[in-house]
């Protein structure tokens, strides 16, 4: 890798996407199995990362950024080692690394408002300047249900996609997802998954998320959101 690297420009990634092309592998495959084993984590650990943050008034004033660790068997089958919570990004031991190390630091800071411009984060901004950068027709989706009398009374759980039903706090929750998509520069995201196809069938989209449970029910009214706002553009699928 290191003449693709080093020689040639290429990115990590792109240069161990080359040397699999080259063995006759399938890149993609690989990293859908790496992708998938995040989200495992992930999704196990959730209950108790919130459990923990009940400990603060809010969660808006942090983030947390961990690397996942990873060895590749002559099978190409990926095995996680270890989630660290305190990734090395220092240049000292590994220099030709420096570029990605701060490429991956400015990158972070830039998807949580740390260096957009403007101050960190929509609740310390002045409201001109909030609106600026995102606002109510930014994040409404055109949902069936919010003008067919269905959300009349906001009793459905979907129901807060609709602007009249819409809680604060899951609208500036909506807001940030939305800035996050638009400051993630080369990140990809996870969660909610990629959206292979638009389904204009809401009824069916809504039915086959509905949750009793107050957790699930926010992870599913964002992977709805993301899906509505893939139909609008083809650019937030993934």
């Amino acid at each position: 890798m290191k003449p693709l690297v080093i020689g040639r420009g290429f990115s990590h990634k792109e240069a161990l996407n080359e040397v699999l092309k080259q063995k006759g592998l399938v890149p993609d495959t690989l990293w859908a199995q790496t992708n998938s084993m995040i989200k495992q984590v992930l999704f196990h650990c959730e209950t108790g990362i919130l459990n923990h943050t009940k400990a603060y008034a809010t969660t808006r004033n942090f983030f947390e950024l961990v690397r996942f660790d990873f060895v590749i068997d002559e099978n190409v089958i990926a095995w996680l080692m270890e989630v660290n919570l305190s990734p090395n990004l220092s240049s000292a031991h590994t220099l030709n690394n420096r570029f990605m190390y701060e490429q991956v630091i400015f990158n972070v800071l830039n998807l949580v408002g740390l260096s957009r411009g403007t101050e960190a984060g929509l609740r310390y901004n002045g409201n001109y300047e909030s609106i600026m950068l995102v606002n109510e027709h930014d994040i409404l989706v055109p949902m069936p249900m919010c003008n067919d009398g269905t959300c009349s009374e906001c009793k459905q759980q979907f129901c807060q996609l609709c602007k009249k039903c819409q809680e604060d706090d899951f609208s500036f929750t909506l807001k940030t997802a939305f800035l996050e998509f638009v400051s993630r520069r080369n990140f990809q995201r996870l969660i909610p998954p990629q959206i292979d196809s638009c389904s204009h069938d809401h009824d069916q989209l809504i039915a086959s998320k509905m949750s009793h449970s107050k957790t699930k029910l926010k992870n599913e009214l964002m992977e709805a959101w993301f899906h509505e706002k893939c139909c609008q553009h083809s650019n937030w699928c993934t």
